[in-house]
C-alpha cells in the first residue's frame, strides 16, 4: 500500500476538473470505436474485460450500481443493479428512510411523507434533453475525504473513502455543496466540463436527501429537520 503525506485539499479547479472527467470517462468507453460492440457484462462482473494474455480494460457499463455493496459510512448500500437511474435513488432513499425510528415522530413524518415523494421523483428527470448514462461516483464526496499531495512542488488533489457505483453524476455533487469547503474554483472547474442541465436544484435537494438521512441513521435526529424539509418542499 502507497503512503501519501496527505495536506488538506488546496486544488480546487483541479479537483473539479478531475471529478468531471472521472464522471464522463463511462461515457468515453460508451463512444470508443475499441468498446462499441461490448455489451454489457452480467451481474456478478466489473466493467472489465481479460484477453487471452491476462491483462483486462475496461468497458462500458450500462447499468446503474455497482458489483459489490459499498458503505457510505457504517451504513452498507444495496448496489444491485437497475436498468434505469430513477430507480436506483428510489430503492436507495427508500432504504434510508425505512432505517429510520419510525416511533419517533420525524420518523413517522418521514414515514408518511415517503409515499408522496416516490410519485414525484420521475417527474424530477422530465426535464433532462438526453438520457442518463451512468457514471462512476465517488459516493461520498465531502472535504473530509478529500486532501492533496506535493509533488514537484504541485499541489494535486486526492480523494478517499469511497462509496461507489454508477449513477447518474449529479448525485456526487450533493454532499460537496452540504457541509461547505468546496471553493468556486471547484464549482466552476467543474461546470466548465459538464454544464448544468434544466431541473438541476430539485435534483440536487433529492440526492441531498439522500446523505442527509444517512447522516440522520448514523448520527441521530439532529438531521431531521434538513430531512423533512427537503421532503416537503418536494412533494408541494
Amino acid at each position: 500500500m502507497e503512503y501519501l503525506d496527505l495536506k488538506g485539499s488546496k486544488a480546487g479547479a483541479a479537483l473539479g476538473a478531475q471529478i468531471a472527467d472521472l464522471h464522463l470517462h463511462n461515457q468515453k468507453l460508451l463512444n470508443s470505436p475499441s468498446t462499441s460492440r461490448i455489451t454489457t457484462l452480467s451481474n456478478d462482473d466489473p466493467a472489465e474485460e481479460s484477453d487471452s494474455r491476462g491483462s483486462s480494460s475496461l468497458i462500458h457499463e450500462k447499468r446503474f450500481g455497482f458489483h459489490v455493496p459499498t458503505s457510505c459510512g457504517y451504513i452498507a448500500q444495496n448496489n444491485s443493479w437497475c436498468d434505469d437511474w430513477p430507480s436506483l435513488i428510489t430503492r436507495k432513499l427508500d432504504e434510508q428512510i425505512h432505517k429510520l425510528q419510525s416511533e419517533s415522530r420525524p420518523g413517522r413524518e418521514a414515514l408518511l411523507l415517503w409515499p408522496a415523494l416516490q410519485r414525484v421523483i420521475p417527474s424530477l428527470f422530465d426535464d433532462l434533453k438526453e438520457p442518463i448514462i451512468p457514471s462512476l461516483l465517488h459516493g461520498d464526496l465531502w472535504t473530509g475525504n478529500v486532501g492533496s499531495v506535493t509533488e514537484d512542488g504541485v499541489s494535486k488533489p486526492v480523494v478517499f473513502d469511497p462509496a461507489c457505483f454508477y449513477g447518474h453524476h449529479e448525485y456526487d455533487l450533493a454532499i460537496a455543496g452540504m457541509f461547505g469547503g468546496f471553493g468556486s474554483a471547484f464549482w466552476s472547474s467543474y461546470f466548465d466540463r459538464i454544464p448544468k442541465q434544466a431541473g438541476w436544484d430539485r435534483r440536487h435537494k433529492l440526492y441531498q436527501l439522500f446523505h442527509y438521512l444517512n447522516h440522520w441513521n448514523h448520527f441521530g435526529s439532529g438531521y431531521a429537520s434538513s430531512s423533512l424539509g427537503i421532503m416537503r418542499e418536494l412533494t408541494k
